[in-house]
């Protein structure tokens, strides 16, 4: 999770994916503006970012939003107009459409509070392109730490709001007290269920399990999924377009069960062989060239800081 947000782990995915295109690409280190060129064509990268907790992207470069937010990718656009999937119920309703199940109003309660794993797929113009898997979160009393305690100490970064009123509510479901209980001796409680859980192991390793779950069932419904979102989107916006779906697995049964759509996600750097597969072997016309470029596959422009938002 933390790789998805750093933009160390990005700056290698990108310069890995466009040398093994032979393109030349470079980052000016005011605006974090990235341009990539090839011979024939070249792109502008847009940076954007995400405050922690938040589900939108920002896209100035300032100091404060360096210090603050979460590092989400670079893309060829700025925004795209998601169409009818702003609304989480046609998301549902398109989700059951192709068959996967959702975590909807009668049962979801229960679905989160049972055992299991929970993930997000990223999908490029509707293709899968990316998965990650894992257990949900737990704690483990030790009969002197309270709930609050406890996750604190677990949480790879401080909770906000937003993540204490996820475990309060959680907590409450299940029935086992609240923050200030302090659990017995290898009592065991869940108190998330979100991808992006603070209780989630912080890592730069690579986490994309497409590989690894080549054979698994629910791998297809979720390609299944990201080709129905995508239709739904305005053919005009569609180009291009990233978004994110999480879910989760529950234990005995082998298909994903839908939680929600992330429009505005933190990008998988391993975005950036597809973008340059998409963007310099297809037909598709570039923008005017507006950056200068050097013969390395990842380079850096040192230009004056004006922190503005880049166009």
């Amino acid at each position: 999770m933390l790789r998805n947000g750093s933009l160390f782990a990005h700056c290698i995915e990108a310069a890995s994916a466009f040398a093994r295109f032979e393109l030349q690409a470079q980052i000016d280190i005011a605006s974090l503006v990235l341009d990539v060129r090839s011979p024939k064509a070249a792109w502008r990268l847009t940076p954007r970012f995400r405050d922690p907790g938040g589900n939108r992207w920002r896209f100035d470069s300032t100091p404060d939003v360096l210090a603050s937010a979460q590092f989400a990718g670079w893309l060829p656009y700025v925004r795209r107009d998601p169409g009818p999937l702003e609304d989480p119920q046609e998301t549902l309703r398109l989700a059951e459409k192709v068959g996967i199940r959702t975590v909807d109003a009668a049962s979801g309660q229960g679905r989160m509070l049972a055992d299991g794993d929970v993930g997000r797929a990223w999908f490029f113009e509707g293709t899968l392109y990316a998965i990650e898997r894992h257990r949900k979160p737990w704690i483990e009393g030790d009969g002197l730490l309270s709930v609050r305690e406890l996750v604190q100490r677990k949480a790879f970064r401080p909770l906000s709001e937003e993540d204490w009123d996820c475990v309060t509510r959680v907590l409450g479901a299940s029935g086992r007290g609240d923050l200030s209980s302090v659990p017995l001796p290898g009592d065991r409680l869940q108190v998330d269920h979100r991808y992006d859980s603070p209780l989630h192991q912080r890592t730069f390793t690579d986490q994309n399990a497409m590989a690894r779950l080549a054979g698994w069932g629910g791998g297809q419904s979720l390609w299944r999924l990201g080709h129905a979102l995508a239709n739904a989107v305005p053919a005009r916006e569609r180009r291009h377009f990233v978004f994110a779906c999480d879910f989760m697995v529950e234990p005995g049964r082998d298909d994903p069960v839908l939680i929600g759509l992330e429009l505005e996600p933190l990008l998988a750097p391993n975005l950036y062989a597809v973008l340059a597969e998409r963007l310099f072997r297809s037909s598709d016309k570039p923008p005017d060239w507006r950056g200068p470029t050097t013969s390395a596959a990842l380079s850096v422009n040192f230009s004056r800081p004006h922190w503005n938002a880049p166009n």
